[in-house]
């Protein structure tokens, strides 16, 4: 495997697993806290499929040869690269509503645009992510249109929260390595085709906000 290669599938690799556990563990404090016990229910079981997705990633680290030890010895790690509102516990039901909707969304357009990727592990693995992920849209959208038009004003603040740094985390750190995973048909979109995908995405959610 060649360097730029590797780079750019450890650099992706990164991105989503750490995102993904540091999601599920947001979720799972919403386990018994929902405004339904649907909605309870609901986030429990999100947060199981997301620890399960970190679950299913990190050990991909050791299928990479130059893997920095810190990640392929995934119980050290500690420093997660995520955005800072997955680092802290959400304030209410819209802050939770606004993640799932606008930032596993994102996560999301990433894994579709892996699942018929050159580096198999990636190929393998993704497509079962993606059957559970698209449960997690119809929950959040239901709850994003119904919360659109009983508590507008909070879900506004909510998104505008995390929008920015949601955004931040789809351009990637290296955008010429994305370029190149590119290339090496490791993903199918580089970061800026990743960010219109992603707005095209959830236009329909931004416009019932106005």
């Amino acid at each position: 495997m060649n360097k730029s290669r590797e780079d750019s599938i450890l650099q992706i690799l990164v991105r989503l697993a750490d995102a993904k556990y540091c999601l599920g563990r947001r979720y799972g404090h919403w386990c018994c806290s929902g405004p339904t016990l649907e909605a309870s229910v609901a986030a429990a079981s999100m947060a199981g499929d997301e620890v399960g997705h970190a679950r299913v990633l990190y050990p991909l680290f050791k299928k990479i040869e130059n893997a920095p030890k810190e990640m392929t010895v995934v119980a050290d790690r500690t420093d997660f690269e995520v955005p800072e509102f997955l680092k802290e516990d959400w304030d209410s039901w819209t802050d939770f509503v606004a993640v799932s909707c606008i930032f596993d969304t994102a996560m999301t357009i990433v894994l579709e645009s892996l699942k018929e990727s050159s580096f198999e592990f990636f190929s393998s693995r993704i497509p079962k992510m993606l059957q559970e992920e698209n449960y997690h849209e119809i929950f959040s959208f239901g709850w994003f249109g119904l919360l659109s038009e009983e508590a507008k004003d909070d879900l506004k603040k909510s998104v505008k929260k995390i929008y920015p740094e949601t955004v931040k985390w789809l351009s990637f750190e290296d955008e010429e390595l994305m370029k190149k995973a590119k290339q090496e048909r490791v993903i199918n979109k580089d970061s800026n085709e990743l960010i219109k995908a992603f707005e095209a995405k959830i236009q329909s959610l931004m416009e019932t906000l106005n």
